[in-house]
């Protein structure tokens, strides 16, 4: 009888793993479909509190920047002291508690700290660790189920700027965020079905005790000689596991410093005895606990050599500019079309029309990027000059048809560089130094998304109309394909640096 922790005994691609990827699904749709609807609520607070557009905007300017620091410090830090299932829910709650304390506000500066802040905290609770639990449960299948929740998120965009906009018509703007908070509230009970898979390793570990106690009763009934284990007990804790012929005997101790062997074994005649220890840390904590007492806690969240990482750079630059208009042109879509005329009925199928757009955009990328066909980078720039040459047009979409057309258009191509983003970082950085490099560049992009959105709303205040502020935004996407397109020679710079400096093995001495 072998009594051992085997990955097959947490349901990976099974079992509870179908109705966690549901919840993900469920708080995906809720919370992404909730920020593809704030251009609905932008017109809406314009008109109730009377507003500038450059105050409504600061609005998003907050709750982007906000949410790129809050994710960070979530992902490095958070997730270490508690588990995805308390972040998603606390982050429900958090982002009901910003709507609610919307409904009840007087004044738009109330609305700025509600929706700025509490809804930037609740996004970064829920958004990281649902993919993050997501991709503990999926191995083989972890394409299809991060597809599907993104999809579910696009498909949000779809779905609830029409209900919302349905809300404000039948209940007015505050009953609408009362409604919407209870609403978004069911990303907690999301949250409650997203079970830790830890539990899992702790129930198989009470079956190895119990295995370890059949073992020893069957032992004695045979007379045959018990394996003594004896270790010196401190604070910190490991696991030793022997095993007596085709046996193994879990125990676990607490052992601090260890003082010669840990282990004293009597003579067993006959038997081979194989004996492993496995530590709770693994060696990158060690590193990264060493650093952080060296160098800081910011040493566990930047990586400064990365920005002497040509290669880097231009993904940090592309990938900033491109946001700039990926992440707030579909916000400023539904007040621009109110602008052109566009009956109050029909905007919301305008700003749905980016949501289904985004899921068919980032599947045919998707299917392209598999092939390998084209280049993930060349996706990425392509699909970026093209939405903003699109946008660059936007003075000639006076009507309903033409703005449907337009929504759809950039909706097809600014969901690539989202999509991408990821993937190029591992293809061109490895994976190791991936999660670093993508926290930093959300925390730039953040940054710079934050306080672009203020300014586009500044500029339809100064001019009064929203085209120059698109003809920004799409000039900003142009020039970040451009830039991405140098990645190729950035390559090759880096493999040449890395040639000229490598030091090459000394021989060793006889």
């Amino acid at each position: 009888m072998t009594i051992e922790v085997s990955r097959g005994s947490a349901p990976i691609d099974r079992g509870w793993a179908w109705v966690v990827m549901v919840a993900v699904m469920l708080s995906t749709f809720l919370e992404m479909g909730l920020y593809k609807s704030f251009g609905i609520f932008f017109v809406e607070y314009i008109e109730r509190f009377g507003s500038s557009a450059t105050m409504t905007s600061v609005i998003s300017g907050i709750y982007l920047a906000g949410y790129s620091v809050f994710a960070l410090i979530m992902i490095t830090f958070g997730l270490g002291r508690i588990s995805c299932r308390q972040s998603v829910m606390v982050g429900g709650v958090s982002l009901a508690l910003g709507y609610l304390l919307s409904s009840l506000a007087t004044s738009i500066e109330i609305v700025i700290l509600a929706q700025g802040i509490f809804t930037a905290i609740g996004s970064a609770f829920i958004h990281g660790p649902s993919i993050v639990i997501l991709s503990k449960y999926f191995d083989k299948r972890r394409g299809l189920s991060n597809a599907l929740a993104i999809s579910f998120g696009s498909l949000g965009g779809l779905v609830l700027p029409i209900l919302f906009h349905e809300l404000v018509e039948i209940y007015n703007l505050n009953g609408a965020l009362m409604i919407t908070s209870s609403i978004i509230l069911n990303c907690t009970f999301a949250g409650t079905l997203m079970r830790p898979i830890d539990q899992y390793k702790t129930l198989n570990k009470e079956l190895l005790l119990d295995g370890t106690k059949n073992c020893h009763d069957q032992e004695k009934n045979k007379k045959v000689r018990n394996v003594e284990i004896k270790a010196v007990t401190h604070n910190s804790e490991k696991t030793v596991e022997c095993g007596v012929s085709t046996e193994k005997i879990t125990s676990k101790t607490n052992i601090n410093a260890f003082s010669g062997s840990c282990i004293s074994l009597t003579h067993i005649p006959e038997s081979s005895i194989s004996c492993d220890v496995t530590h709770d840390a693994t060696a990158d904590d060690v590193d990264e606990s060493n650093c952080a007492t060296k160098c800081g806690i910011l040493s566990q969240i930047f990586d400064c050599t990365l920005f002497k990482n040509s290669m880097f750079l231009i993904l940090l630059i592309g990938g900033c500019l491109g946001q700039v208009e990926c992440a707030l042109a579909h916000i400023f879509i539904p007040p621009y079309a109110k602008d052109r005329g566009v009956p109050d009925s029909q905007i919301p199928l305008i700003a749905g029309c980016v949501g289904i757009a985004e899921v068919i955009g980032r599947c045919l990328v998707s299917l392209l990027a598999d092939a390998q066909f084209i280049e993930r980078h060349v996706l990425m720039s392509v699909s970026l000059i093209i939405t903003g040459i699109v946008t660059q047009f936007v003075h000639l979409y006076d009507n309903m048809w033409k703005l449907v057309m337009f929504a759809s258009l950039y909706g097809v191509f600014s969901g690539v560089l989202i999509a991408l983003y990821s993937p190029v970082c591992v293809d061109l950085l490895g994976a190791d130094r991936m999660r670093k490099a993508y926290g930093i560049s959300s925390s730039c992009v953040g940054i710079v998304i934050g306080a672009s959105s203020p300014l586009f709303g500044f500029i339809r205040d100064l001019t009064g109309s929203y085209v120059l502020s698109f003809h920004v935004m799409g000039s900003c996407a142009m020039i970040g394909g451009g830039v991405l397109l140098l990645l190729p020679c950035a390559k090759r710079y880096e493999e040449r640096k890395l040639a000229k400096n490598k030091i090459p093995q000394n021989t060793p001495l006889i």
